[in-house]
């Protein structure tokens, strides 16, 4: 039960850093 909760966390966390570091590239993008 305890590994099942520890991995969907892990994959939302993963799946928000993937989704900020591709809001930060494309802030990066607009400024340059």
């Amino acid at each position: 039960m305890y590994p099942f909760y520890y991995m969907m966390i892990h994959s939302i966390i993963s799946r928000i850093r993937l989704m900020g570091t591709n809001m930060v590239d494309r802030v990066g993008n607009s400024n340059t």
